[in-house]
């Protein structure tokens, strides 16, 4: 057999964050505040780790209505401003889209919050959840307020779990290409660890016995998470279910966010066991590599790296 007849693409992906291993609805175990106080003719709020801890840095927008004409693209709200939070607070004065000098009263539809923050000397912008448990004001009856009376807008940082968008309990399964994914990137707030097998030799006869076949990926941290948690060993297992692996992919969903080392291992059906070597940025094999989810410069996209992977 073939020393070198399984090759892949990994490729560690992170959504705006999109967003590892605990899986619960959007509003379960999150940290309890305080009830704050609404400030008349504002939209203020907190924005906290897990732990409860404040976030130093972060940005704040909402839209709403104020009145005026319409500015906004068709079917959409004109925003209302932006603004900058600090250790864990902020305070926004709605502002009219015609003149951002001028305050104004609004009908507040949605408000967003997304996390600043440098881990590892890398920056992140990672789009935070409602304390509320609902989604950003994307679904009908979900937020609305007045800022007459002021309104008020608490988030937590999620590195894992259930996401902004997906509001039923079951957790992002791993999957393969042939099957049916998430429904969007939103659906959890951990990376992705994402595997695919492109060998020129696959239509080789020992590649035939591949199906049924499992790949073990096992992912140790380096040092704490990106919120300052505790990193854990995050242990996977897919199934390769067919015997051509040319176009193939399969995808580790949810992993906690954080910098990790991984390590895999090629299971056959007989139990026998071919730890996998992956190529690192100096084209040189390993059995191990780093996995890190780098940053995208705009929310909401795939943060990712690459590196090949084979039999040793």
């Amino acid at each position: 057999m073939r020393k070198n007849f399984a090759k892949a693409l990994f490729a560690a992906i992170c959504l705006s964050a999109v967003g590892a291993a605990v899986y619960a609805s959007a509003a379960s175990n999150n940290p309890k505040l305080a009830s704050l106080k609404p400030t008349p003719g504002k939209i203020t709020g907190r924005a906290v780790y897990m732990s409860g801890k404040p976030i130093g840095k972060f940005s704040v927008w909402a839209t709403g209505w104020t009145g005026e004409v319409h500015l906004g693209t068709s079917g959409t709200s004109p925003s209302l401003g932006l603004v900058e939070g600090a250790n864990g607070r902020y305070n926004l004065q709605p502002t009219s889209e015609h003149n951002r000098k001028k305050n104004v009263q609004a009908r507040v539809e949605s408000v967003k919050a997304y996390a600043l923050i440098k881990y590892n000397n890398r920056n992140y912008e990672i789009a935070m959840h409602p304390l509320d448990g609902k989604p950003n004001g994307s679904h009908k009856g979900a937020f609305s307020g007045d800022t007459r009376k002021g309104v008020v807008r608490d988030f937590v940082l999620k590195i894992s779990g259930s996401g902004r968008d997906f509001q039923k309990t079951i957790p992002p399964r791993d999957t393969s290409s042939n099957q049916l994914a998430d429904p969007s990137f939103g659906a959890f707030f951990g990376g992705i660890v994402y595997i695919s097998f492109n060998y020129p030799g696959s239509s080789a006869p020992e590649m035939q016995t591949l199906k049924g076949s499992k790949v073990q990926l096992s992912l140790s941290p380096t040092g704490k998470l990106l919120d300052g948690s505790p990193g854990k060993p995050v242990n996977r297992t897919m199934v390769i279910e067919r015997e051509s692996l040319i176009g193939h992919s399969y995808y580790f969903r949810d992993i906690p966010i954080g910098d990790y080392t991984a390590t895999a291992t090629l299971v056959k059906p007989d139990g026998a066991k071919y730890p996998l070597e992956f190529k690192n940025e100096r084209y040189q094999w390993s059995t191990s590599a780093p996995v890190i989810f780098e940053p995208f410069p705009t929310v909401g996209h795939v943060h990712q790296c690459r590196m090949d992977i084979r039999r040793s």
